[in-house]
């Protein structure tokens, strides 16, 4: 089941959504305040809260991390901001000041996940460097990428919230697979 949802039913509807308007000019939240688009929205919003919550913190319980507590906060302030921003109204021109903190509240969602899996990452790579090394790579790897593509967009654009929600959603699902493997492997070991 998690395989349908992170390799075909999120990134697909992530795209659907983000294809209401330009990739390149607009954004989820953009296309959110659009009454037509804003039940989507809500529930592309809660489709990747319960996946990411429920899959990170699997990974987490898989392993004895020492910041674990830590993990697990990063991943909740991160679920709760998303949500938050998805029930923020992004309409500058009615709601100005809660169009800033919807913005707040995306951008800064999106940097404490990105700070949650280069943590998680970080933790498992010390534990076996050669099982999570590639993990902890490609974390840095996405997080350059998406600043690079802020950078040369300035903004957020619908591009970058595809590319953040599909390379998440994937790392966070071949994360746990690999997780749930090597713990497995070191309960057998350990028989």
């Amino acid at each position: 089941m998690l395989d349908i949802f992170s390799y075909f039913i999120i990134p697909v509807y992530t795209i659907l959504l983000a294809r209401q308007d330009s990739l390149f000019d607009a954004n989820l939240s953009i296309i959110s305040s659009d009454i037509a688009h804003k039940d989507a929205f809500m529930l592309w919003a809660f489709m990747i809260v319960a996946f990411i919550y429920l899959v990170l913190s699997k990974v987490i319980s898989n392993h004895k991390l020492r910041y674990k507590k830590l993990d697990n906060i990063l991943i909740v302030v991160s679920c709760v901001l998303l949500l938050l921003s998805a029930t923020t109204p992004f309409l500058p021109d009615i709601y100005p000041v809660k169009a800033e903190l919807h913005v707040v509240f995306a951008f800064t969602s999106t940097v404490v996940l990105l700070l949650a899996f280069l943590l998680i990452t970080w933790e498992l790579r010390s534990l076996d460097k050669k099982q999570y090394n590639i993990f902890f790579i490609l974390i840095i790897i996405i997080g350059l990428i998406s600043f690079f593509l802020f950078i040369y967009f300035g903004m957020v654009t619908g591009f970058l919230e595809v590319f953040i929600t599909i390379t998440g959603t994937t790392m966070a699902k071949t994360l746990y697979e690999r997780s749930k493997k090597v713990a497995s492997c070191s309960v057998e070991a350990h028989l």
